[in-house]
């Protein structure tokens, strides 16, 4: 998981309980050149078995489903750009580039992120529309377990910086 997703989740996780407050995103570290992770059972929303803990109805699925297709392909090409971006940011650490343009490139990164966490956060509200009460808690505690086994408590944090 990356390091500003876990403040996505814990955003999430204020809003699905009610709870109120603003969650500020300190500056994300520059990207590292990552090997992609094996995919795990459970990580994905759309999951069978996430969905079946929540108990939802044919109605409900039906809506969740439209609307992981409504952001699938934005949350994509967000994702697209901000590799590219991250990428164009690691090539000018490692040049000739000026202090200017590395600071430029690394605040477009940075924006990308914030949009990306926002496409995230717009569907999880609308997710969220979906559910009931009862179904809205169940979902924070899921989303609150599946946070707690990606950073096990006495686990060092991921430190930012460049």
């Amino acid at each position: 998981m990356s390091f500003h997703r876990g403040y996505v989740l814990v955003a999430l996780m204020v809003c699905l309980v009610g709870g109120g407050g603003a969650i500020v995103h300190p500056s994300a570290a520059v990207a590292q050149t990552r090997t992609p992770k094996p995919t795990r059972p459970n990580r994905r929303l759309g999951n069978n078995n996430f969905l079946q803990e929540l108990n939802l109805t044919p109605q409900q699925t039906q809506k969740m489903q439209a609307i992981r297709g409504q952001y699938k392909d934005q949350i994509k090409q967000q994702n697209q750009a901000l590799r590219q971006s991250q990428q164009a940011l690691q090539g000018l650490m490692a040049g000739t580039a000026s202090k200017e343009q590395v600071r430029s490139q690394y605040r477009q990164v940075a924006a990308l992120r914030q949009q990306l966490a926002e496409l995230h956060f717009s569907s999880i509200l609308d997710i969220r529309e979906v559910l009931t009460p009862d179904q809205r808690r169940k979902f924070a505690d899921l989303m609150q377990r599946r946070q707690g086994q990606r950073n096990p408590a006495g686990a060092p944090a991921p430190e930012p910086g460049l």
